[in-house]
């Protein structure tokens, strides 16, 4: 895989689909409000592993549904 490669947080995409807010979100996974907002806004620099599993379990999806790797153009 090329090294000029960037990550792209896919969990706005996931919510939206699935019609989940992000309060509804951050009470039924018990995650404080404005973490799932800045991960739902993309403005997350590093990842917890527990928050990414959170999401998945409450949102019945794969890891690779939430994080994208893909080429810089």
């Amino acid at each position: 895989m090329n090294q000029d490669v960037e990550i792209e947080l896919c969990v706005k995409e996931v919510m939206d689909n699935k019609g989940i807010s992000i309060s509804e979100l951050s009470r039924k996974a018990n995650i404080k409000y404005d973490i799932v907002k800045r991960y739902y806004n993309g403005e997350m620099l590093r990842y917890d592993s527990e928050v990414l599993k959170k999401f998945c379990v409450y949102l019945d999806c794969k890891i690779e549904d939430l994080i994208k790797i893909k080429e810089k153009i």
